[in-house]
């Protein structure tokens, strides 16, 4: 079984193959407004794109400009030299124009079997969340026809249950880190949200439970300094683990591999409604 430590270090993990060995489809994604349950609901393998390992950047840098954000550029350079040929599609989102250059230039070089454009509202409205209700069924139907499947209501609530139940522990792992002797460090936190992104929902909520109870009875740390570390895609683990190194320890974070991809949503009040529109709100 996958483990986090080899989930977080290898683009293509065990969890991985064995999936697609079994004839599974895996779907990938950038941008952290993309709903995966969507993708568990419909018997897919969510798969979060990261630009870890990627070494040179030559390939992208004929395409995008050096000016541009080196996390998309790396994960273009991934995505041209086929180390993301295992993935059967790919979700875009509007999460950035840097990131939607890194999806339409890696489209048009190498493209996807699948390929959706999912526009997500940069502001809340009632407007803007009928609009991204409206976007979300495109996007079931869009997937229920090219992966032919059926994504129905009861698999969406068990989806987004199976979520809630991933966001519970992961705050669980925040509130660990709080205390005067933070019992996780920032290299662990980033070690499983990256890990995260590679896992199938359930293993990943299954590793996370096991984690919870071993950090929990841990004695804990003590910082020469606490940190908040803030900012956007950051996937680089020896970023974290070199200022650890110096004797701080990153407590909290506001980035898009780390708090922002869980920070706590509305529970459904029951699985009775639209998951749909509890998805888009």
């Amino acid at each position: 079984m996958t483990s986090i430590e080899e989930a977080a270090a290898t683009l293509r993990s065990e969890e991985v193959v064995a999936h697609k060995e079994a004839g599974g489809k895996v779907v990938g994604y950038a941008c952290l407004f993309t709903p995966v349950e969507i993708l568990d609901a419909a018997g897919l393998y969510p798969y979060r794109i990261r630009g870890g390992g990627s070494g040179a950047t030559d390939l992208a840098d004929a395409r995008m400009s050096r000016f541009n954000c080196s996390f998309c550029r790396a994960c273009l350079q991934l995505g041209l030299d086929g180390t993301y040929d295992f993935l059967d599609g790919l979700v875009e989102s509007n999460g950035c124009d840097q990131l939607r250059g890194m999806f339409e230039n890696w489209q048009y070089e190498r493209p996807s079997p699948f390929f959706h454009y999912l526009k997500v509202p940069h502001v809340v409205t009632d407007e803007s969340l009928d609009y991204f209700e409206l976007e979300l069924r495109r996007y079931v139907e869009a997937l229920e026809e090219h992966f032919e499947v059926d994504i129905s209501s009861a698999a969406l609530w068990q989806a987004l249950e199976r979520q809630g139940s991933i966001r519970d522990k992961q705050l669980r792992l925040v509130e660990a880190r709080q205390g005067a002797r933070p019992k996780l460090s920032g290299t662990e936190a980033l070690e499983v949200d990256v890990a995260g992104t590679a896992l199938s929902p359930k293993r990943f909520d299954e590793l996370l439970g096991e984690l919870v109870g071993d950090v929990e009875g841990r004695p804990g740390l003590r910082p020469r300094a606490r940190l908040l570390l803030g900012g956007a895609a950051t996937d680089e683990l020896d970023f974290v683990r070199d200022m650890e190194e110096l004797g701080a320890v990153v407590v909290a974070d506001t980035l898009c591999f780390g708090s922002r991809a869980f920070w706590p949503r509305e529970a459904p009040a029951d699985s009775s409604g639209d998951p749909l529109r509890h998805l888009a709100g």
